[in-house]
């Protein structure tokens, strides 16, 4: 082999490698940039994943605030009934005790027509709103029957049995 061979071999051997060398670099840049695509990639698969959490997450809002609603609806409603049963069950009571004082003044009523006491009863407010006023009315007029004596009594009572 003459040196000129070799130079002109070598020289071929350097551009050989050169031209690996490049085509290396070549790889490297582009698997960087296929590194690089995937991660943007990556990135928009990311906003994409991220607006349709956010759509979901303002989906769940809704039907959250919905539900809230539905449940404020139902509880007004149940407290309404609540005050509607308590009204009448006041009502309720409230007659109850008219009827009470009716029969009361009633009885007393009767006993004067009949002659059976001789001190003039005091008149019951019949105001239904002064329960209080009218028990203690009530109250003030039984203990009459009470200081009779056996002979005062009547054969017959309304209501009471007759002391022996």
């Amino acid at each position: 082999m003459t040196p000129e061979e070799f130079q002109r071999i070598k020289e071929a051997e350097k551009e050989h490698l050169r031209s690996l060398k490049k085509l290396k670099q070549a790889v490297r840049d582009l698997e960087r940039q296929k590194k690089l695509t995937g991660a943007v990639d990556n990135i928009t698969r990311t906003e994409n994943l991220l607006d349709e959490n956010d759509a979901l997450v303002d989906n769940l809002a809704m039907e959250t605030a919905h539900n809230e609603a539905k449940l404020e609806v139902a509880l007004e409603s149940a407290a309404a009934q609540e005050s509607i049963r308590r009204a009448e069950e006041a009502r309720t009571k409230l007659d109850e005790d008219l009827k009470k004082i009716r029969a009361q003044d009633l009885v007393r009523q009767l006993k004067n027509q009949m002659g059976e006491t001789d001190t003039p009863t005091t008149p019951v407010e019949r105001n239904v709103d002064s329960t209080a006023e009218t028990s203690e009315a009530v109250s003030d007029a039984e203990p009459e029957s009470e200081t009779a004596t056996d002979e005062d009594l009547p054969e017959k009572t309304l209501g009471r049995m007759r002391r022996k």
